[in-house]
């Protein structure tokens, strides 16, 4: 790239495994400097925001998506209207603090018997569709303008009243021996599998936390075409446009209307405006999500995320 090419805070969307062992912001810090050589060296580069959609726990692996410049204001579409994909093993020995391998160990499943595949099984359908889960104290759930987690290192353990949440899909695979069970579960955003785990765990009568967990899938993105780690270079291939992943209705607007809508205009439009739509101008370039709004009995596009 050219040392001169100045940056234009363009959206762009990188999937990464996560491996195991490493935070979230540890992989945008591993990043950072590649996505700085892909994107050029030029005028702007301070400017460039890089952030994450969603933290993935350190114990973790699996699809972990940042964003770049503008991409970062679709993170609450991404997260409420995609659903995640997650492969675990989930052991009935005893809980931990954090609800998974990296927690203390809290309470001592006593004589726990062995619990049949099937009875686990059977059970795991129980908690298909709406799921309504207490946050876990170590999550970034808020309180007082703090996560739990930064309460509860202090020794303050804060409960928090359930949230609707839907388990789209939970399959117990296969018994590991010892109460040790894989599974594979879809749930909508917002879901903590511990706490997912946790729960089914006191069904059964027993103390339980997650030994391994994997974020297969989140939406579109797929681990296996995910960015490796360690990462020793980047190129824009690897990035990805937000309209070519997401895929909803598109609109092509005239110069006028574009610099409407840029101003937050509402535009009535020949065709059906749908709930999502990706916007471009004549030139095929994208400049943002719109949205309907009802002006009266008149439904009209309004923007929601400018690109430009």
């Amino acid at each position: 790239m050219s040392e001169n090419l100045p940056f234009d805070n363009s959206p762009w969307i990188i999937p990464v495994h996560k491996p195991a062992g490493v935070t979230s912001f540890d992989v945008i810090r591993e990043l950072k400097p590649h996505i700085f050589d892909a994107f050029g060296k030029g005028k702007g580069r301070r400017k460039l925001k890089i952030g994450h959609f969603g933290t993935l726990d350190p114990f973790a692996e699996g699809v972990l998506l940042l964003g770049t410049g503008k991409a970062l204001k679709l993170v609450q579409y991404f997260q409420t209207l995609m659903t995640k994909t997650y492969w675990g093993v989930g052991t009935l020995d005893f809980a931990t603090d954090t609800g998974d391998c990296d927690g203390q160990k809290l309470r001592v499943s006593d004589s726990p018997s062995v619990i049949s595949l099937e009875e686990i099984q059977n059970l795991s359908q129980g908690f298909i569709g709406e799921y309504h889960q207490v946050p876990p104290f170590f999550s970034a759930v808020k309180h007082e303008g703090r996560p739990l987690y930064e309460w509860a290192r202090e020794g303050i353990f804060i409960s928090k009243d359930p949230v609707e949440r839907t388990i789209v899909d939970f399959k117990i695979i296969e018994s590991l021996g010892n109460n040790e069970f894989s599974f594979e579960c879809v749930v909508t955003s917002g879901t903590y599998i511990r706490g997912l785990w946790s729960d089914l765990a006191q069904k059964l009568g027993q103390w339980g936390h997650l030994k391994k967990l994997k974020r297969t899938a989140w939406g579109p993105f797929e681990i296996d075409s995910c960015l490796k780690m360690p990462i020793e270079s980047l190129i824009l291939d690897d990035c990805l446009r937000p309209e070519k992943i997401w895929k909803i209705p598109e609109v092509i607007l005239s110069e006028d209307q574009v610099k409407l809508f840029a101003q937050g205009q509402y535009l009535e439009l020949e065709q059906r405006i749908a709930p999502y739509q990706w916007v471009f101008d004549q030139h095929g370039k994208s400049i943002g999500l719109g949205v309907p709004v009802y002006i009266g009995r008149e439904k009209k596009l309004k923007v929601d995320v400018n690109f430009s």
